[in-house]
């Protein structure tokens, strides 16, 4: 079976100290066939991904 990995990689300031910062590194792992059907869900899931700010939604 082979398999696929995909990265994505950027620092997000902390909310009380902006000197310092988190990395964020979502990956996805999967079959090489199964590759092109999720890729895109995968893409629009990161794209959400931010820091929790205390706020209710």
């Amino acid at each position: 079976m082979t398999s696929c990995s995909r990265r994505s990689t950027w620092p997000v300031p902390d909310v009380d100290d902006p000197g310092r910062r988190a990395v964020i590194r979502p990956v996805l792992t999967v079959t090489a066939s199964q590759h092109q059907d999720v890729l895109e869900d995968f893409r629009d899931s990161v794209s959400t991904v931010r820091p929790d700010t205390g706020a209710a939604p």
